[in-house]
């Protein structure tokens, strides 16, 4: 890798925004990019359309975590940014919703992170540096009848980015937390949102919002929020 360019692991970017987000990236050239995704077929014609690295890996199993940022790192060099947009999303009345469902949304959206970040943070701190980049959304700071499950995982996350904003700042590290509201992607259409998307986000728009907050070294861009002009 280039001593200019920084290592930067993208987690849910074989579509949706995380492919967006890597796409921007990538044009900048000023990035090493690695993906990874539990979806193999989708992450490696992504990996190929933009001709980055990629990992197959389940963001919500620790051991298979753990040995990807050990192999992340044996194959790439130090990590400068990690980017946990990876998310799962369901809707409707709490009564409606499976165990199995609830666990799955917050092993993904929640621990997913949790699990990343506990991997890569040692590393962070060996090399005094670093970024992570959680994208959370405004279900973590709003309150919406019959996404009970999805704002809750969401809200755990914005409560773990903060903490550990405070936690690793005295170790120069960065965590910076992105809260877009809708965003005109199949995570949305495939959770069963039946409803005009007049007032969504295009994902090319929250990418370039993404690589500008990457784009500094000293300063923080802690919580940023992104709405639709016509988002009510």
């Amino acid at each position: 890798m280039s001593e200019s360019k920084k290592l930067i692991i993208i987690t849910g970017g074989a579509q949706g925004l995380g492919k967006e987000i890597a796409s921007t990236l990538h044009n900048s050239g000023k990035h090493e990019l690695v993906l990874v995704d539990i979806n193999e077929e989708l992450l490696k014609k992504t990996s190929q359309d933009l001709g980055c690295s990629f990992y197959v890996c389940d963001v919500s199993n620790y051991s298979q975590v753990s040995a990807l940022i050990k192999v992340i790192i044996e194959e790439h060099g130090p990590i400068d940014v990690l980017l946990n947009n990876a998310g799962v999303m369901i809707t409707g009345p709490l009564e409606g919703y499976s165990p199995e469902n609830i666990k799955k949304t917050f092993d993904v959206n929640t621990l997913g992170p949790i699990y990343m970040s506990h991997a890569a943070v040692p590393h962070m701190k060996e090399k005094k540096s670093g970024i992570i980049l959680n994208v959370v959304s405004t279900a973590g700071i709003v309150a919406k009848a019959e996404r009970t499950i999805y704002n809750a995982s969401k809200h755990a996350l914005a409560g773990f980015t903060d903490c550990l904003r405070d936690e690793l700042a005295p170790f120069g590290i960065s965590v910076l937390g992105i809260y877009p509201s809708l965003i005109n992607t199949d995570l949305f259409k495939n959770a069963g949102f039946d409803r005009d998307m007049h007032d969504s986000l295009e994902p090319a728009d929250v990418a370039k919002v993404v690589e500008f907050m990457l784009s500094f070294d000293k300063m923080q861009l802690t919580q940023v929020v992104l709405k639709d002009i016509n988002h009510q």
